[in-house]
């Protein structure tokens, strides 16, 4: 754990990286936690919530993101594993399109 949160640096194996839809899933997924989460790239550190904050960061193929999540709900390491899980699959935009979709037929229910 490092300053408060707890953090995890992965590998971004996409080679799609993180575009439009990897980067509202990883929101998406953010957003369940009631906590802080951020990601930083190459030194910019954007709130995990946004879609949009992701999505600007550009996170390329092969490159490195941490994932940090303060501590203070009990899913916290839960959500750091679901999301590096997310980040560093080599099926990240696919997962993503499926997670997406599932969100919005549960909305629409």
């Amino acid at each position: 754990m490092s300053n408060n949160f707890y953090e995890r640096t992965v590998t971004i194996n996409d080679p799609e990286g993180i575009h439009e839809r990897p980067s509202g899933a990883i929101a998406l997924l953010a957003r369940e936690y009631l906590g802080r989460v951020e990601l930083d790239y190459e030194g910019m550190t954007v709130n995990a919530k946004n879609d949009m904050f992701v999505q600007s960061l550009g996170g390329l193929y092969e490159h490195s993101i941490t994932v940090r999540v303060s501590p203070e709900h009990d899913k916290a390491q839960k959500t750091l594993d679901k999301l590096t899980e997310l980040i560093s699959s080599e099926e990240m935009t696919s997962s993503s399109t499926l997670l997406l979709t599932s969100n919005q037929v549960l909305r629409s229910n």
